[in-house]
């Protein structure tokens, strides 16, 4: 209600800032992985090739695009901020080294796309797509960078599934693409989790994306104060916070 029924506006997050500098690093190291590799790549009649080439990029200027990035807001003290910096870059350079000088060259960056159920319109950004074959056949492999820690079982729940699963509706829905892989990478262990959507879980989330813009419309927001209040951006003018 506060942050977008009567718009007060909020302070940011260190982690939220962070997360950001993580993917706009990634988004501009594939960029220059997509230029270097189409340079040298091209078929005879200029068209771009996708696939594995062999370090286009080197581990030196991942780490210098990363420190042009990095944004200095919304930390508490400089321990913070160094720990958070020192972090991103020991991520970066693990990530880095996983790739074993064999770097993917995707299809598409920061694909943004609107999927439309029913009376609803949902917009989203895709990271990363990557073009392999299905049985012969083009299709997407949808990958997600996350900077958070993977699950604690080493299983994804659904709730953990819910934004690749809406990424796979708009890719078959929006832009007429199979999909033979999701894949949520978390940069913090090198973890990846790869599966597919099952027509069952593709309904459920469908249902979930138009269920919960119904609630949200008939909401009456109502607070549900709880030890979450210490967290909130508006607990010193909210009535029902705990403090």
């Amino acid at each position: 209600y506060y942050a977008h029924v009567i718009k007060i506006p909020s302070s940011g997050r260190a982690v939220f800032s962070f997360g950001k500098v993580i993917h706009a690093t990634l988004e501009k190291f594939f960029l220059l992985v997509k230029e270097r590799s189409s340079a040298s790549q091209g078929d005879l009649f200029g068209a771009k090739k996708t696939g594995v080439q062999k370090a286009p990029v080197t581990e030196k200027e991942l780490l210098a695009l990363y420190e042009q990035l990095w944004v200095e807001d919304w930390f508490f003290n400089e321990a913070e901020k160094k720990k958070y910096f020192d972090r991103g870059r020991a991520m970066l350079k693990e990530f880095y080294a996983s790739l074993k000088g064999a770097i993917p060259v995707p299809a598409l960056l920061e694909q943004p796309f609107t999927l439309k159920l029913g009376e609803v319109s949902f917009k989203g950004v895709i990271d990363r797509v990557d073009e392999i074959r299905l049985e012969g056949d083009p299709a997407w492999k949808l990958i997600d960078y996350k900077t958070g820690k993977p699950p604690k079982e080493g299983k994804l729940a659904f709730g953990d599934k819910e934004q690749l699963l809406i990424y796979q509706l708009a890719a078959k829905e929006v832009f007429g693409k199979k999909v033979a892989a999701l894949v949520l990478y978390f940069l913090n262990t090198q973890q990846q989790f790869e599966f597919l959507g099952t027509d069952k879980e593709l309904e459920k989330i469908r249902s979930l994306i138009v269920d919960t813009v119904q609630k949200i419309k008939n909401s009456d927001f109502a607070p549900t104060p709880g030890f979450w209040c210490q967290s909130c951006d508006y607990r010193f003018i909210c009535p029902a916070a705990q403090r």
